[in-house]
């Protein structure tokens, strides 16, 4: 039902220049296609796979994803003219003398 409502909705151009009987020819004759040829062969969507290997293509993406953002940062400070520093965890020997990793010593 929501794609005869739709195929009417997206017929109509937005210019407001319109011929009526035009219009009606046009949503009739999709109204008759759908029914009398295009309504028997859709089956739907198909599973292309098991739950697992469906599970594992969905890994892969989050993987490509993420080396995609990080390529994109990449790119994106270079063009600022900044280098990217990975968050480095402080050590507990920089802890205990009071320094920061990244800070200088007192001379």
């Amino acid at each position: 039902m929501w794609c005869l409502v739709l195929m009417v909705l997206f017929s109509f151009p937005t210019s407001g220049n319109i011929s009526w009987p035009f219009m009606l020819i046009t949503v009739v004759g999709l109204v008759v296609y759908y029914f009398a040829w295009a309504r028997d062969r859709f089956k739907g969507p198909q599973r292309q796979g098991d739950e697992g290997a469906l599970t594992e293509i969905e890994k892969e993406f989050q993987r490509a994803a993420g080396e995609l953002a990080e390529a994109w940062r990449r790119a994106q400070s270079r063009r600022a003219g900044r280098t990217i520093r990975r968050p480095v965890i402080m050590s507990v020997r920089a802890e205990e003398s009071g320094h920061e990793q990244g800070s200088r010593r007192p001379r």
